[in-house]
């Protein structure tokens, strides 16, 4: 993405800022409902025994998460400075881009959040683990914080569209 250099080319710039946005909203979604797959998966076989082959492949698909969100980061930073920047220099007008870029960030940063404290119930459902079982808890304050974060997706989606 570059900044328009014409007036003219300001407004297929914002539409190109706002469809990357959408983009983000979008996979942020799908990178959350994974999650609570994966939360539902492990609540339903935890006094079962899960196998060291499927807590390895749910690490693996955090590690898939982790690096997405590395890139998304990236992008939602990059939108939020090219359009301030084009703010600045008068070739936009619209404060849209920055004030939903913002708050994509900090639905990605709750995504975050949750991932870790997945993360910490895989952790201890190792065999090998010494961690303090604190399972309940962890898979607890996961669903409180993973609704609220669907529902803030939802509410951004709403806004870009």
């Amino acid at each position: 993405m570059t900044l328009p250099t014409e007036s003219k080319n300001s407004q297929s710039q914002f539409n190109e800022m706002l469809n990357e946005l959408r983009a983000i909203l979008t996979n942020q979604l799908h990178d959350l409902r994974l999650l609570n797959d994966i939360a539902d998966v492990i609540i339903r076989d935890q006094h079962l025994s899960i196998s060291v082959e499927s807590l390895k492949d749910y690490e693996d698909q955090l590690l898939l998460i982790t690096e997405q969100q590395h890139q998304r980061f990236g992008v939602i930073d990059y939108i939020i400075n090219e359009h301030i920047l084009a703010v600045k220099k008068g070739i936009a007008s619209k404060e849209q881009i920055v004030v939903i870029g913002k708050e994509a960030r900090k639905t990605e940063a709750g995504i975050r959040t949750v991932k870790l404290f997945l993360s910490d119930v895989i952790n201890m459902l190792n065999p090998n683990s010494q961690l303090v079982n604190r399972i309940d808890d962890r898979l607890q304050y996961f669903y409180k914080r993973s609704k609220e974060l669907e529902k803030e997706i939802a509410i951004l989606q709403a806004r870009v569209n």
